[in-house]
């Protein structure tokens, strides 16, 4: 009976593996041939083992361990939202992720509100972004900066459109728990630097003549209508609104501002030395003119 022939290995792993027998059985030591040993079930190991196409064993990972994603962080989503082509794009990419995950949608789609091409407010009154803007007091003024865009009269329609927890300021105004915020619209007469920090002094501006305003679509944009002719006027009420350390306005110049009631003291000497309506304290501002 003849013996089938024999199949070798790869030639350069065949001789190693030959090599490394002779050099166990030349040292004839029982431990050193026990390593011999070992060192030859690992090289057989290799010969006769599939290696993955295309890979070196040198490659290939101990252990296949899950890797963690990193969570997307707010300049991770302003990032994404700047490499969009359009704002369209921008949009229809967080819709797309509010799907699978709100929470990572939400977070791309204020990344497409800080794109300078962000000029409508129309999506955030849809699902599924209606009423999350709500508690982001941080992105009011990207807000404001639209409605400017949009006409500077639209505020407080705009921000009763948005479902916003915010009302217009008046001298008898008192905040609640529902509405803790206020617009106020004015011109900041001078800036006083005391002990007690930086206060802005404002009269504030009203619009007067023209009609009922209104909005309208234009090409699918929302714009705010004013019927007529209108112009701000100075109201005669004056209000004393402590600033933050980084507020960004300047005296001479008419704001849109968002404010809440000041603690109680605050302000005050100001407020009896300019005859003031009111203290408030800066929460956020759109330049109007």
């Amino acid at each position: 009976m003849r013996t089938p022939p024999f199949v070798r290995p790869a030639g350069a792993l065949w001789r190693r593996a030959a090599l490394t027998l002779l050099a166990a059985l030349a040292l004839g030591a029982g431990g050193a041939l026990g390593a011999g040993c070992e060192t030859i079930q690992a090289t057989v190991k290799e010969i006769v083992e599939p290696k993955p196409e295309g890979t070196r064993w040198e490659d290939v990972p101990e252990s296949q361990e899950p890797v963690q994603r990193k969570a997307a962080t707010s300049s991770d989503f302003v990032a994404e939202a700047a490499g969009c082509l359009t704002q369209q794009e921008c949009q229809q990419r967080a819709n797309l992720y509010a799907q699978t995950n709100l929470e990572h949608g939400w977070g791309l789609f204020q990344g497409c509100m800080k794109r300078a091409d962000f000029v409508e407010l129309e999506a955030l009154r849809k699902p599924p972004w209606n009423g999350l803007l709500k508690q982001r007091v941080d992105l009011y003024p990207r807000v404001m900066e639209v409605v400017v865009i949009q006409g500077a009269d639209a505020l407080d329609a705009e921000m009763k459109a948005l479902g916003l927890p915010i009302a217009k300021w008046t001298p008898d105004i008192t905040p609640t728990v529902a509405t803790p915020l206020f617009t106020l619209r004015g011109e900041i007469t001078k800036i006083q630097y005391t002990p007690k920090g930086r206060f802005a002094i404002i009269e504030e501006t009203e619009l007067e003549g023209g009609g009922q305003g209104r909005w309208q679509y234009n090409y699918g944009a929302r714009r705010w209508f004013q019927a007529g002719t209108t112009r701000a006027v100075r109201s005669g009420r004056k209000v004393v609104m402590k600033l933050e350390g980084g507020s960004p306005v300047k005296p001479k110049h008419e704001y849109l501002f968002i404010a809440r009631d000041a603690e109680k003291g605050v302000g005050r000497a100001l407020y009896e030395a300019e005859a003031a309506d009111d203290v408030v304290e800066f929460v956020s501002a759109a330049l109007v003119r």
